[in-house]
């Protein structure tokens, strides 16, 4: 009988060793709502104004698994995830008008980002903040050739907290989460081919962000189920 608790055991951690290992970063989802406004509102898609728009991603922050990975010049750190949409994928779509849907999703870690809040009146922060703050960002986004007219896709959550130093890359978030967010904004773009320029804008302000984390995975849960069956078959051969 110790022969085979010690085998269950085993077994079991060797379960959560597995389950924990493949997903050491969590697998998060974000979903976005808000509502385009006139600001840099332009072209064909400048006829959505006043229409509401919405982002759903899931995304894990590990680095290793990222297929494209740059620091941009102030040293802030980007990455991209792509893996055919088995894991991350991403869609946005405008009211009435087309949803984009990519398996790409992109990040960029800005850190003590300056904002002159006169640029983006449309944002109502939620704290008392000066005009050139320094505040931190994350930005998520997608930009993916083979999607229709070719649209870009960027949100900018804004955060009073310092979320990392982006002159250590060992000091990225593996999740996100809310702390000191004061509000986001972002932008469909669409390539105009004929003049070789971005030729349409579409300029939104993020009104509700959610953010939860993927449950921890069922062997977990197996994994304890299984250690008190164990415990109960140990009693029981005791007794």
């Amino acid at each position: 009988m110790k022969e085979l608790i010690k085998q269950g055991l085993v077994t079991a951690a060797t379960t959560l060793l597995l389950a924990t290992s493949v997903n050491a970063a969590p697998i998060q989802t974000i979903s976005v709502s808000g509502v385009i406004v006139e600001e840099n509102s332009l072209g064909t898609l400048g006829v959505n104004v006043g229409k509401n728009f919405t982002y759903n991603a899931t995304y894990q922050l590990d680095r290793s698994l990222a297929v494209d990975t740059w620091t941009n010049s102030n040293g802030d750190v980007h990455y991209d995830l792509n893996d055919g949409g088995a894991t991350f994928h991403s869609s946005a779509c405008i009211q009435d008008f087309y949803c984009y849907d990519t398996n790409f999703v992109s990040f960029e870690f800005d850190d003590n980002l300056v904002e002159n809040w006169d640029d983006i009146p449309f944002i109502i922060p939620s704290r008392d903040l000066t005009n050139g703050e320094p505040l931190d960002a994350i930005v998520l986004g997608f930009f993916d050739p083979l999607l229709p007219d070719e649209t870009e896709f960027w949100l900018t959550l804004l955060f009073e907290a310092d979320l990392f130093d982006s002159n250590d890359e060992s000091t990225l978030p593996e999740l996100i989460n809310l702390d000191g967010f004061i509000g986001g904004v972002g932008e469909f773009a669409q390539w105009d081919p004929e003049a070789d320029d971005w030729g349409a804008w579409a300029q939104f302000r993020a009104d509700t962000v959610n953010i939860s984390t993927v449950p921890v995975p069922a062997a977990v849960w197996l994994f304890g189920s299984g250690l008190l069956g164990l415990i109960g078959i140990a009693r029981r051969k005791k007794a």
